[in-house]
């Protein structure tokens, strides 16, 4: 009985940290704070009780779905006009990108020993969450694809920040 509560306190302890980790960085207006911080917060305590939580399957569908309509919502905004026009642009900066980040993903799998299929997913440009969700849905080190999604996104935002302050003085 003991045993129960003790793992029914640390289960609803990091959810809890994720939540509220999530709620103080999407107030603090960081870049993606809400998953960041939701990252950093359920991770951290994870580590702290030393506990790995499988996420339930109908909470990784609701997530999914969350995502999906809020990209669908946000494309639906663009007129077709304006993607038409980009169309041509956007295809060879997509096929750079795609190849760029491939290579550093085999790359890296051949150097940290990890599958090539981890290493893909872990540089694939796209969001946090969208690789995350990959990596769990094919049995993939989710723990280093978040890792490298965080370290990807912070040298972005960090190479914007330097651009925008050569641009602003």
């Amino acid at each position: 009985m003991k045993d129960l509560v003790l793992s029914r306190f640390r289960t609803a302890s990091i959810v809890a940290s994720g939540v509220v980790a999530s709620y103080y960085f999407a107030t603090a207006e960081v870049p993606g704070g809400a998953f960041t911080g939701a990252l950093l917060g359920s991770s951290l305590a994870s580590s702290w009780f030393r506990v790995r939580l499988d996420i339930p399957p109908m909470l990784k569908t609701g997530a999914r779905s969350v995502i999906g309509t809020g990209l669908g919502i946000s494309l639906a905004a663009v007129p077709a006009w304006e993607l038409r026009r980009w169309m041509g642009v956007g295809i060879v900066y997509v096929a750079a990108i795609i190849l760029l980040s491939g290579l550093v993903g085999i790359l890296y799998a051949k150097f940290r020993r990890v599958s090539i299929a981890t290493g893909l997913v872990a540089t694939a440009p796209g969001g946090m969450s969208e690789m995350a969700l990959i990596a769990e849905e094919h049995d993939l080190d989710a723990a280093v694809v978040v890792l490298l999604q965080v370290v990807r996104k912070s040298m972005a935002l960090a190479a914007v920040m330097i651009l925008l302050n050569f641009g602003t003085t």
